[in-house]
């Protein structure tokens, strides 16, 4: 009986939002007060990369505004795992603005092995000057 309860409790969370639907969520609400993917007011996508090669990492970032989006800022951070198994910051690229509904960047850095993380926090503003904070990330290894 107890075990019910305690399930009917999780599902009606669940059901109102109270609970992340995953776990991609769950991180993102963590890193920073932002809006969920799934959720986004102004935003259809953001895709990010990092490949490796020769010691350099290249980024790459797109982030995919909604029709009526007219200015997107974003600020992409290259962070390296560190022994504790937390990220720190090991790059950051200067802001970039665009007054479009669509982001372009791409950027490298010299790189020694280990786990990497490409951060962005974007601002997305749409022609009603309504705007969404979104902070994700996408990691890779270099060995």
């Amino acid at each position: 009986m107890k075990k019910r309860v305690i399930a009917l409790v999780c599902l009606a969370a669940i059901c109102f939002g109270m609970l992340p639907m995953s776990s991609a969520q769950a991180a993102v609400s963590r890193a920073a007060p932002a809006t969920p993917p799934g959720r986004w007011v102004n935003t259809s996508s953001i895709s990010l990369n990092i490949t490796f090669s020769s010691g350099t990492a290249s980024c790459t970032g797109r982030i995919y505004g909604f029709s009526n989006v007219n200015k997107i800022e974003a600020t992409f951070e290259l962070q390296k795992k560190n022994a504790s198994g937390s990220f720190d910051p090991y790059y950051t690229w200067p802001k970039v603005t665009v007054n479009s509904d669509y982001l372009s960047w791409s950027g490298s850095r010299s790189v020694s092995t280990g786990v990497y993380r490409l951060q962005v926090i974007a601002v997305v503003t749409n022609t009603s000057n309504i705007s969404e904070r979104i902070v994700t990330y996408c990691e890779k290894e270099y060995k």
